[in-house]
């Protein structure tokens, strides 16, 4: 299938008896020569023909089965691999579980004070820690409220959009 090439022309120019359609939109005006409209019929029935013929057909359904096998065999192996990684990271996560804290670990000052203060009220927010320890913005009081959530002291539970902080119980009456 060839295609005659389209010859961009100005809009004020014409060319013998060929018809010219205009651009739209934010482009500068040009026309394009129409293409022979017999010469488009003509190829139109040409594909028509072609995909009519059972033996592309069949080669077309071929390709596309292969091609979903192909398909399927890599997503298999993909699968298999992320298997035998959760698998490797259970394994992992039993022969090395969560550090539980315990009543020993040395902890900054303003940590131990944090805790303190989240003993005396029960709960708190970061908001309470940035007006408490004259914080300028939460993010530190978010950042040493979650450090002290990942080492186990304090246990986090969303209400709302605030997140609030509480003592783990399991240290004995104080939660420390």
């Amino acid at each position: 299938m060839t295609h005659p090439e389209r010859s961009v022309i100005p809009m004020e120019e014409k060319k013998g008896n060929e018809t010219y359609k205009a651009l739209q939109g934010d482009q500068p005006q040009y026309l394009f020569a129409d293409i022979n409209k017999q010469e488009i019929e003509r190829e139109l029935e040409e594909v028509k023909r072609t995909v009519k013929d059972p033996f592309l057909l069949s080669s077309l359904m071929l390709r596309t089965v292969r091609e979903k096998e192909s398909t399927n065999l890599i997503l298999k192996n993909i699968m298999e691999k992320i298997e035998g990684l959760e698998k490797k990271i259970g394994q992992a996560k039993a022969v090395f579980p969560p550090s539980s804290p315990t009543p020993n670990t040395l902890l900054p000052q303003t940590d131990e004070e944090i805790l303190s203060f989240i003993e005396e009220k029960g709960a708190a927010c970061a908001a309470d820690i940035q007006k408490k320890f004259n914080y300028k913005g939460k993010n530190a009081a978010c950042a040493r409220l979650s450090r002290l959530s990942e080492l186990g002291h304090l246990v986090k539970k969303q209400v709302g959009k605030q997140v609030f902080y509480h003592l783990k119980a399991h240290f004995g009456g104080s939660g420390r």
